[in-house]
């Protein structure tokens, strides 16, 4: 903990019993009865901002985990990792960012429980963790919440945040606005890439705009606004929009 820099490592024990969906899934089913997970994780990320900046605008966030698996007598293991770095553009409070993640994991095809699953910008319509969902590995705005898996993937994403627009007047006062924020992003998803006979390619873009409003003079939320094309690999088109309030 020496800001801007940060180091983390977790580490997570959990049990699972007569579970009817995948613990980090929740729109895919589960194919066993009881599980014993473990899961550690390193991250190191050096984020930085200019005066009046609003978002991050340069820097780099590196991370691994390794999750092992218990079940049916049998040990499953998978371990992905993520990289993102950016940096600032001419334009004040703009930056560019590529953000990529790479996972490996043990099992077969036909199973459902140790895969990577991906889809969707992932926010609920009231939430409290980070607004800027589609930057986690596991997103794919378009998609379907856990449409897309794979017992391997490769990913990238191409990120541009725009300046923010601030707001001199807008609302009351016990309610108004103080700026907006977009950012444009563009993605393509690899899935099981070593395997040609299942091998598949995902794309998708899509723009997110968050608006940051101030209640009562203290208490900040974010309201977001998003919507992404996603093209599948049989050449069809898809479209997701999202609406969210994240209460600080």
């Amino acid at each position: 903990y020496d800001k801007p820099r940060f180091m983390d490592l977790t580490f997570a024990l959990t049990a699972y019993s007569e579970q009817d969906i995948l613990p980090d899934y929740q729109n895919v089913a589960s194919d066993y009865a009881k599980m014993l997970q473990g899961k550690i994780g390193f991250t190191y990320k050096h984020l930085q901002g200019s005066l009046g900046a609003v978002d991050d605008e340069k820097g780099y966030n590196i991370g691994i985990h390794y999750e092992a698996r218990y079940l049916d007598s049998r040990y499953f293991q998978r371990i992905y990792a993520v990289c993102d770095y950016g940096l600032p553009l001419p334009v004040n409070h703009s930056s560019l960012w590529l953000r990529t993640a790479q996972g490996w994991a043990e099992g077969e095809q036909s199973a459902s429980f140790n895969k990577f699953y991906f889809g969707g910008f992932g926010n609920n319509w009231v939430d409290y963790q980070n607004e800027k969902r589609y930057r986690e590995y596991y997103s794919f705005p378009g998609a379907e919440l856990n449409e897309l898996a794979g017992l391997t993937f490769q990913k990238s994403m191409v990120e541009l945040n725009l300046p923010p627009l601030r707001f001199r007047q807008a609302g009351f006062p016990v309610i108004y606005l103080r700026w907006l924020r977009p950012a444009i992003f563009a993605s393509l998803l690899t899935a099981d890439p070593l395997d040609p006979d299942v091998r598949d390619f995902h794309y998708n873009t899509g723009i997110q705009i968050d608006f940051e409003i101030i209640l009562l003079a203290q208490i900040k939320s974010i309201f977001s606004l998003g919507y992404a094309l996603y093209f599948s690999p049989d050449n069809q088109e898809y479209r997701e929009y999202m609406i969210s309030i994240k209460l600080l």
